[in-house]
């Protein structure tokens, strides 16, 4: 049953969402990709994501591009919007392999009804100061070829015996350049201080 603010104009909420500069996606109540905006498209393809047009995202479930971290954190966020009504915000990280880039997220319920409506605007842009580390590749890069990299901060882990809360995680910039096989996962640092509801889901 839609909800009783779904009586908009659908074309021409598309076309306006079309015309934003954030990246905007909408999704129906079970979290499948209902649309994508053409921003979504451009900052693909400037930032290497072949395969990744929002044409092709139409029907997946947004949960299965997530890291098993951070599917309870976002699986919660929208439970809280689904409630409430109310819009849900979030800053992360989403640097290239030049520049430094904080995002601001925003999940609103949708304006068609049931689902929600997800935009993702640009609010800090500038270059990097982390100096790189010239570690070689096999530092990190598993028997697979896979490289661990952090979700949030995309610091890449080196390869040792530790456990995860003792590795040493570096800024490799040329793992964001092409594409590689890469496991998305949250570095100790991430993890304790961007999400620390998570510390007490995975100790549950």
């Amino acid at each position: 049953m839609a909800h009783p603010s779904a009586k908009v104009d659908r074309r021409r909420l598309r076309r306006n969402l079309n015309r934003s500069t954030s990246v905007i996606y909408m999704l129906d109540d079970e979290l499948r990709f209902t649309f994508c905006n053409q921003e979504w498209d451009r900052f693909a393809a400037a930032n290497g994501g072949v395969g990744l047009e929002g044409a092709g995202q139409l029907g997946r479930c947004l949960l299965d591009s997530l890291s098993e971290q951070l599917r309870p954190f976002f699986q919660s966020a929208f439970q809280e919007v689904r409630e409430t009504r109310q819009n849900w915000e979030h800053r992360y990280e989403c640097p290239s392999s030049t520049l430094q880039r904080t995002f601001l997220m925003v999940i609103a319920p949708s304006p068609e009804g049931e689902g929600f409506i997800v935009v993702n605007s640009l609010i800090v842009e500038r270059p990097h100061e982390a100096k790189p580390c010239s570690h070689l590749e096999n530092n990190y890069a598993d028997a697979e070829g896979k490289i661990t990299m952090c979700g949030r901060c995309r610091k890449s882990r080196v390869l040792t015996p530790e456990t995860d809360a003792e590795a040493e995680w570096n800024w490799v910039p040329a793992h964001l350049e092409g594409r590689r096989a890469i496991n998305h996962v949250l570095c100790a640092t991430c993890f304790n201080i961007y999400y620390p509801n998570l510390a007490t889901h995975w100790s549950a």
